[in-house]
């Protein structure tokens, strides 16, 4: 929060803290049903409510953008108490309540919905097990990521991951953005608080991915840095691309 709050300022925007609260409420709205504002960062959005969901979605089809910064994200429904402020589990993690009992349901949530307008869907596949990435700029390490499902994504960085289980086979890890309505979302799809300390990545958030928030095109530049940085893993003998 506090990486995205600062290279945000440093590019004259004005930065205002949400909450999942307010999202709900539809305060990401102005009072005639137009966006109040232009982007919007998400974290690590695993449990959402539907009208969560749904003033997301709006926002995005309106014309709005969602840079999107960890995986695992949209994955799980829940319930809102405002009384008592606090949530509890509707559907989603293999497990639906109807109120009284838990039974057994879907993982994703939202599966069908996320690939139609975030355009990936979660790579459910646990971080104790391996996966490799023969492109790796920002030396990240497998924790929860994204894998691209919708094909009118544009790819800006391929991380060229291998060692899939057999259900994800020629699954793509991949940084990305797409139009969706009258907006677009981006997203890193990987588990940014890896790699938030990294300071080529670091970089990248502020020379591409905040830019292109902002409605800069930035394809010439993101091209460089690929070009750059596996020019770089080509020569480079040691195993950060692990």
């Amino acid at each position: 929060f506090y990486l995205i709050h600062d290279l945000a300022k440093r590019n004259n925007t004005v930065v205002t803290n949400l909450t999942d609260m307010d999202v709900d409420q539809g305060k990401i709205f102005n009072a005639d049903g137009t966006n109040a504002y232009d982007v919007l960062f998400l974290f690590h959005n695993e449990y959402v409510t539907q009208a969560e969901y749904d003033n997301l979605k709006k926002f995005v089809s309106s014309g709005g953008t969602i840079v999107f910064t960890e995986g695992n994200v949209l994955y799980a429904e829940v319930k809102y108490n405002s009384t008592s402020n606090t949530i509890s589990l509707v559907k989603g993690h293999d497990w639906e309540f109807d109120g009284k009992s838990a039974n057994n349901s879907v993982g994703e949530r939202w599966v069908e919905e996320n690939k139609e307008w975030m355009g990936s869907n979660f790579l459910d596949y646990s971080s104790y097990e391996p996966l490799y990435f023969g492109f790796n700029p920002f030396n990240y390490t497998h924790y929860e990521e994204q894998h691209l499902t919708n094909p009118k994504a544009t790819i800006l960085i391929d991380y060229e991951a291998y060692g899939f289980p057999e259900e994800y086979t020629n699954a793509t890890i991949a940084t990305y953005h797409m139009d969706y309505g009258l907006g677009k979302v981006i997203h890193l799809s990987l588990w940014g608080h890896i790699v938030k300390d990294n300071p080529v990545f670091i970089k990248y958030l502020d020379k591409i991915i905040i830019p292109l928030a902002l409605g800069k095109n930035v394809t010439a530049e993101n091209d460089r840095f690929v070009e750059h940085m596996k020019l770089y893993f080509d020569n480079y003998t040691g195993t950060v691309n692990k």
